[in-house]
């Protein structure tokens, strides 16, 4: 099921209309900065944090090349040693998209991903292990990870906040709606998952006893039969002994 979201495509501007500011890198039509925090941040504070101290948004990516720019800047330069945060965010188990709505024209998984572990993955990272640095992983929104933010270089002509989209509402608390939208859909579907699971148990449980009532009536009635076949033998035999006693007798 495809969840539509209700942001607006919205970009982040360099006030400088042609160059970076300094201590960001440019890149393209991009200005990127890497916030320097090892306690990193979840991915609405993420969000937040390049918003209120930066002005900016949560990186996106569009090509083999500026991925490879955003590789060797926050993994060989800044030297970041855990995951970092992008903009990607999962709105069905099988659809991604950046927050901003700009097109999924580029991707770089990591190997069998996305996962969506425990239905619970609605966020991405680059991943910081050596083996797959700098693949994409899904992951909780929940989970502190480092934090990269991106501006354009183009004048602002719609002169929009930069801290939120046409209707009004913070680009973070649009996604935290957003999240919270395809977070209660999950649930919906573990709910139902779970559902069919009891049911499936349930009715193994029933068709167990049911088979296991039959194999103890098929045994009661075993016994019964051999019990009465040996009293059968029994008496049969004291009688043949009563007989052979009387005829014994008579002689």
């Amino acid at each position: 099921m495809l969840f539509i979201i209700v942001l607006k495509r919205w970009s982040v501007l360099c006030e400088s209309g042609g160059q970076c500011d300094e201590g960001w890198d440019e890149f393209g039509d991009k200005c990127f900065k890497y916030h320097n925090d090892m306690v990193g941040a979840n991915f609405h504070d993420a969000m937040t944090v390049c918003e209120h101290f930066y002005g900016a948004t949560l990186v996106t990516i569009h090509s083999a090349q500026e991925f490879d720019f955003i590789y060797k800047m926050v993994f060989e330069e800044k030297h970041a040693k855990h995951p970092v945060w992008i903009g990607l965010i999962r709105v069905s188990n099988e659809s991604f998209v950046w927050f901003d709505r700009s097109p999924l024209n580029y991707t770089n998984w990591g190997p069998n991903q996305p996962y969506n572990l425990l239905s619970k993955c609605y966020c991405t990272v680059l991943n910081s292990v050596a083996a797959v640095r700098g693949k994409w992983y899904d992951v909780g929104c929940t989970i502190t990870y480092l934090v990269l933010c991106q501006k354009y270089l183009h004048h602002n002509t719609d002169n929009e906040g930069i801290n939120q989209t046409s209707n009004g509402i913070s680009i973070a608390d649009q996604i935290n709606m957003v999240l919270g939208d395809v977070e209660s859909a999950n649930n919906r579907f573990i709910y139902q998952q779970f559902n069919a699971l009891a049911f499936k148990t349930n009715a193994f449980i029933i068709l167990n006893v049911i088979l296991i009532t039959i194999l103890f009536v098929i045994f009661v009635l075993f016994i019964v039969k051999y019990n009465y076949r040996s009293l059968f033998i029994r008496r049969k035999h004291q009688t043949n002994d009563n007989f052979s006693l009387f005829a014994n007798n008579s002689d």
